[in-house]
């Protein structure tokens, strides 16, 4: 059995920045999540209980990183 890779959630409303970003991480070895706004990237939160770390854009259609933050510290203080 191998070690889990650490899980990055990457949450950005241009595709070119989830790509390049997303590319960056998987050679260096992490699995990655990708989602095109905040209310996506909180379904792919609850999705996955292991995601170790959230890079953000801030403005965002339909709810912005600031609003997912507060909403994934409410589902997970911790």
């Amino acid at each position: 059995m191998g070690t889990r890779r650490p899980t990055v959630l990457v949450v950005d409303d241009e595709q070119m920045i989830r790509t390049i970003v997303g590319w960056i991480l998987r050679r260096k070895g992490y699995e990655v999540l990708e989602a095109r706004d905040g209310e996506e990237g909180l379904e792919r939160f609850d999705a996955h209980e292991d995601v170790d770390l959230v890079l953000s854009d801030v403005l965002m259609p339909r709810l912005d990183g600031v609003g997912m933050v507060r909403a994934l510290r409410q589902r997970r203080p911790t």
